[in-house]
């Protein structure tokens, strides 16, 4: 919350300088052709203020540049359109946090690792591979669990691996304020659901993306917080139950 009223309270502030930058500026290049505009400019020391402006959009321009780009809401075919873009936007920014639901996380596997270097907090939900769609989907997800401990997180202490037990419906990435959501559906027999359904990335301090933040947000909570819900222990891939630890 603290956050997002900091990048809100940035904004309105580099936009309300902006302003006075411009009108402050258009009243130096009256000046220029109108001595009395000059004489006044001087005697109440605007060009003071002129430079405060200058000084503020310099420090704007800098704080994009480090930061990157904002984000521009999307819409993507899949997954796989998309991911180039979450990948992009971790190695360009310096996110802190990261929360992911997932059915197996197999196609996050590299945007894991990148969030990894960055030295990302990350809560990832995925699917408990004892109540998966089918027999399939629950030896790519022990496989992806045994990914996780031997090579993505080990040794990590700052990524949180929980799995939920109901059938997996919505996909999502949270990281800072960007949002990346979609869902499963189910229909193939072998593979038991088709995940490659197309994809919204919004900015969370946008309106529209509040609303989805709070959808997911929900969802997560519930799914994480839910007392059927088992952690991985990454140190050797085991599950055990969240509330009694066992």
């Amino acid at each position: 919350m603290f956050r997002r009223f900091n990048a809100i309270l940035r904004r309105r502030l580099q936009f309300i300088s902006s302003l006075v930058f411009a009108a402050i500026f258009i009243a130096w290049t009256a000046s220029l052709w109108l001595p009395f505009v000059s004489e006044w400019l001087v005697a109440h020391n605007i060009f003071d203020l002129i430079l405060i402006g200058l000084i503020v959009q310099v420090l704007a321009l800098l704080d994009e540049l480090i930061r990157g780009r904002s984000i521009e809401s999307a819409v993507g075919r899949d997954q796989n359109e998309d991911l180039d873009k979450l990948r992009k936007y971790v190695r360009d920014h310096r996110p802190e946090r990261a929360d992911l639901i997932e059915a197996s996380s197999f196609m996050v596997t590299s945007l894991l690792e990148d969030l990894r270097r960055k030295e990302v907090a990350i809560r990832l939900l995925i699917c408990d591979p004892d109540h998966a769609a089918n027999e399939w989907q629950s030896r790519r997800i022990k496989g992806c669990i045994s990914t996780m401990s031997d090579f993505t997180f080990a040794g990590y202490s700052k990524a949180v691996v929980r799995c939920y037990q109901v059938p997996a419906s919505m996909r999502g990435r949270h990281i800072d304020n960007l949002l990346n959501v979609g869902w499963y559906y189910y229909g193939d027999e072998f593979y038991g659901l088709l995940g490659s359904a197309t994809m919204i990335t919004v900015n969370t301090e946008s309106s529209e993306g509040g609303i989805l933040l709070g959808q997911f947000s929900e969802v997560f909570d519930l799914l994480w917080n839910h007392p059927q819900t088992r952690e991985v222990n990454l140190a050797n891939g085991s599950l055990r139950g969240v509330a009694s630890g066992t």
